[in-house]
């Protein structure tokens, strides 16, 4: 009889052991995601100021080309705020779309951790 008890101590022991192992590695998994879509959401910004001001500076160049007009090769004001509204744009939507992966990615950890049942 005591060894059966011993034997039942030890079998729960173990499995919150365990348990306890498993919802550790996933609470670390959660952090590490978090920590991914904030890098993602930084990278996103410095990505789309670049490459915006990259192609609106090369489109408006060939546009003044095939036009043949004369340019100063420099911009007003009117091409600076086309180009942070574009760049606004295009930040919101890569950042909206990482905030519902990582909404999904983090949802699915914590149901594994019991958070949600």
């Amino acid at each position: 009889m005591m060894a059966k008890v011993t034997s039942e101590a030890i079998k729960t022991i173990t499995e919150k052991e365990i348990k306890g192992n498993v919802t550790t590695f996933y609470k670390e998994m959660l952090n590490q995601v978090q920590q991914e879509i904030l890098r993602l959401q930084i990278y996103n910004t410095e990505w789309a100021t670049d490459i915006t001001k990259q192609l609106y500076e090369q489109a408006y160049k060939e546009a003044v080309e095939a036009l043949g007009i004369a340019s100063n090769d420099t911009f007003t004001q009117l091409h600076k705020e086309a180009i942070e509204l574009i760049v606004n744009n295009t930040v919101n939507g890569l950042n909206g779309a990482t905030d519902v992966v990582g909404r999904r990615i983090e949802d699915a950890i914590r149901l594994n951790t019991g958070e949600f049942k």
